[in-house]
Parts: structure tokens; sequence; C-alpha cells
């Protein structure tokens, strides 16, 4: 099975035996879907530039149609509006993804707030310090670092951070 998103307001699920067709269309966020990714065999998650998350059961999908009633969760806290990506991060129950104020955010699986977030400063050229957040700068890239319960960011201005 393969997922496909192609900034559409919808995943598509396919057979990759036969990908003239969907298998499923899942709909529910009201802007560009800009990432999927699985959580395990029948959960996906879903970013979109709708400022949400949306958690997916595939049991609950109904093939060959719309499936309205597959998304068990909407994860709202981070902000994607205008950047047509959202880094996105899967651990566990965990999800983190980075925010288009300079932020990570992470979620627990069965919650639709954040637990947690943690803002990136900008790095003064000159001194090297951090300095106040910029609202032009937006975090990038996001993973799980193996084996381990820390998260990896990366900003728009380069600067990567190990935290969590």
């Amino acid at each position: 099975m393969s997922i496909v998103s192609n900034f559409l307001l919808t995943p598509l699920i396919y057979e990759l035996r036969n990908v003239s067709t969907p298998l499923c269309t899942l709909p529910g966020h009201e802007r560009a879907v800009s990432y999927v990714k699985f959580v395990d065999c029948v959960t996906l998650v879903s970013a979109s530039t709708d400022n949400t998350l949306k958690l997916w059961d595939l049991n609950k999908a109904d093939f060959a149609c719309l499936s309205t009633s597959s998304c068990i969760l909407t994860f709202k806290g981070h902000t994607n509006e205008k950047v047509c990506f959202n880094s996105l991060a899967l651990q566990f129950c965990w999800i983190a993804c980075g925010s288009e104020t300079n932020e990570v955010f992470a979620y627990y699986r069965s919650l639709p707030m954040p637990i947690t977030s943690h803002k990136f400063g900008s790095i003064d050229p000159i001194t090297g310090k951090e300095t106040e957040n910029e609202s032009n700068h937006f975090v990038s890239s996001v993973c799980w670092r193996q084996k381990s319960d820390m998260v990896v960011a990366a900003n728009s201005t380069g600067c990567l951070k190990e935290r969590f």
C-alpha cells in the first residue's frame, strides 16, 4: 500500500500493484495535505496547511469511496499555513512537527493539543548568541534520534537543536 498527497485536500491510498485508481480517499483537511506518514500498518498521520495533523485508522476506512469515518483525531496547536511542507516525525505514541512560529511541537497520539513545544531563537551572526525569535523563520525539519527520546530539529536559518 502507498499513500500520495500531491498537495491535495485528501490523502489517497493506493495499492502498488494497481496505481490507476485509489483504494481509498481520506477527506477532512480544509487545505492542501503536505505530508503523510504511516504510524503502523493500519494507522497514518497527515499534515496540512490548514494548521492541523490528522490521525487516520485504515481499519475504519471505506475502501473504493470517500472514507469519512476513518479520521480518529485532529491535532491543533502548531502553525502551518504558508509553507507547503510540515516536518513530521513519529516515535511510538509521539508525533513531533515543525511550525511556522519557529517552534517544534510534540503531540501524544491520543491527545488533540500539544504536550510541549520548544521555540527556536535566532543566532546573531556577529556574537554567535541566541536572540529572540524573528517571525519570518520556521522549523523546517524534525526527526527522532535513534534509540532515544530526543528530537533533533532544524529551522530555516540552518540552526540545529537536540531537545526534549
